[in-house]
């Protein structure tokens, strides 16, 4: 697996972020995936199977970083060997579902500005659709410098 981490300098370790950890978790799904597979043909093999299964062995692991048991194990300050404090490991998964409703709103702006560009007939200025699908979907203002 290839990975872009954090590397060590001459004062303290490569640290992972738990961002990074759920990351490292989710790649190593996919490398599961490859290598635990067993298919007759080569073209059903890892990683290609459906599109929508192509993440389940992904997002199975990662989900490994969500539990309490799991982070307080696989986790320490790197001076001190403890591992998390519990309220830590609560807020961390408390944080876990935060802005995920904006990310769902960016994807529907992306997918109702998309759809009008690519099925309307007429005549249309993209800057306006941007416009109005800014005041539409995300309520806010859309300005231009286009005159």
């Amino acid at each position: 697996m290839v990975a872009n981490l954090a590397k060590p300098t001459p004062e303290k370790p490569a640290l992972m972020r738990h961002d990074d950890v759920v990351t490292f978790f989710h790649e190593m799904g996919h490398v599961f995936h490859g290598l635990l597979s067993r298919t007759r043909y080569s073209r059903f093999h890892g990683t290609s199977v459906a599109r929508d299964f192509v993440e389940a062995p992904s997002q199975m692991l990662e989900n490994w970083c969500w539990e309490p048991k799991v982070l307080e194990k696989m986790s320490c300050h790197y001076e001190r060997k403890v591992p998390l404090d519990k309220e830590l490991i609560e807020k961390i998964i408390k944080s876990r579902y935060v802005n995920v409703g904006l990310f769902y709103l960016r994807q529907l702006f992306f997918a109702k500005y998309d759809y009008k560009v690519h099925t309307d007939q007429g005549q249309f200025s993209p800057i306006l659709v941007l416009a109005f699908f800014c005041s539409d979907v995300l309520n806010c203002f859309f300005s231009s410098r286009e005159n």
